[in-house]
């Protein structure tokens, strides 16, 4: 009986958000983004012509010889022009890791290794890590075989980037106008009394509304975020996916694809949505208006990565439990994130811990705010 009680409010509640336009127009706006994202992020970038180039040099070992191409085909500074875009990609690549004090024909692989050995070894330095992160990624980094073979990298930067880019809307636009009339929409209509005067109007009417609001937020951003991952699968394949994370960010020291990279970063954005979701319905109850619910997300987002910008990695505890949060980890350069976490011997990559944070971060939120809907019963 209990139960049948707890699915009718869970199913009112999914048919109040439904209802909701501004909820549903939200939805079918970024639903359709993700189509145009997932052709853009090709066919907007790089003409097919330019594509077909790209792919002339694709599986070659990158070595000194095609570092001879590569100059003999670009200008002095190393960069292409719109009738002979073969190296853009490779140029790109390249111009990332060598010496900016050193003309481009003067620069061999090897100079590219010793530079990219100096750019981690920086990167170590500035995330102020301890002795054992440092032998952590010490013997990660020896199973990267670098520079290795070279792949086009467009199909693999349009899958990350628009993951990346579909992320920032669901944050910003489909959870809040979904979520925040869940409970602030009684406050407005004068209805919270008699909710909670009613026979089930206790904690199962509190859970059933978090129910009902996760499977909003979370259905929603899995649609909307698998429509832009199965067209670009579709339309443009997913060859570009098995190519090694280093020629993506070639700092990194994670040993891995991009398809690789590309399954963590939707389970993290998906992760980060859950916690999205919570933080969204706590504030829908602790300040009973729907658009001052939306206006405080997009501060929280804005502020939150204005601090990350400018919060100094030497106050360590702080700055990595900022860069931990969705608005600010989820991003294409998270593989250069090198602060792990320590827990009884055992070290933990972003990847492993931020989704475990999300996780509790959700449950505190989820807690703070059946204690307030507890008080406000008596």
């Amino acid at each position: 009986m209990k139960n049948n009680c707890f699915g009718t409010i869970y199913l009112f509640e999914i048919k109040k958000i439904l209802k909701s336009k501004a909820a549903i127009i939200t939805f079918l706006i970024l639903l359709v983004l993700a189509f145009v994202f997932g052709e853009g992020e090709i066919s907007g970038n790089e003409s097919p012509e330019a594509r077909s180039k790209f792919a002339q040099i694709d599986g070659r070992v990158i070595d000194d010889n095609l570092l001879d191409e590569y100059r003999e085909n670009t200008d002095d500074a190393g960069y292409t022009d719109d009738s002979n875009p073969t190296f853009k990609m490779f140029g790109s690549w390249f111009r990332s890791l060598s010496d900016h004090g050193k003309k481009i024909e003067d620069v061999t692989i090897e100079d590219l290794i010793k530079n990219r050995d100096a750019g981690i070894q920086e990167a170590k330095e500035l995330s102020y890590l301890t002795t054992g992160e440092c032998e952590y990624w010490e013997d990660k980094g020896k199973e990267i075989v670098f520079p290795g073979t070279w792949h086009d990298t467009l199909a693999a930067r349009g899958y990350l980037g628009g993951a990346v880019d579909m992320n920032i809307l669901l944050i910003l636009f489909l959870i809040p106008m979904g979520l925040s009339i869940v409970f602030a929409s009684e406050y407005q209509n004068k209805t919270d009394q008699v909710v909670r005067a009613s026979k089930y109007g206790d904690k199962r009417t509190y859970y059933a509304k978090i129910l009902a609001g996760m499977t909003f937020g979370v259905g929603g951003s899995l649609i909307i975020l698998g429509s832009f991952i199965g067209y670009m699968a579709l339309r443009w394949g997913t060859g570009g996916l098995d190519l090694p994370i280093i020629l993506l960010n070639p700092y990194t020291s994670y040993n891995m694809t991009a398809g690789g990279f590309l399954l963590r970063l939707a389970a993290i954005i998906i992760i980060g949505c859950i916690l999205t979701s919570a933080v969204t319905l706590f504030l829908s109850q602790a300040m009973k208006n729907s658009l001052a619910v939306m206006g405080t997300s997009v501060g929280l987002y804005l502020g939150i990565s204005m601090i990350s910008a400018v919060l100094d990695t030497n106050i360590r505890p702080v700055s990595q439990f900022i860069q931990m949060l969705p608005a600010v980890l989820i991003d294409t350069n998270m593989v250069y994130e090198y602060r792990l976490i320590n827990i009884f011997g055992k070290y933990f990559t972003v990847f492993e811990y931020a989704p475990i944070m999300y996780i509790i971060f959700t449950i505190v939120f989820i807690a703070l705010g059946r204690f307030i809907y507890g008080r406000k019963e008596r």
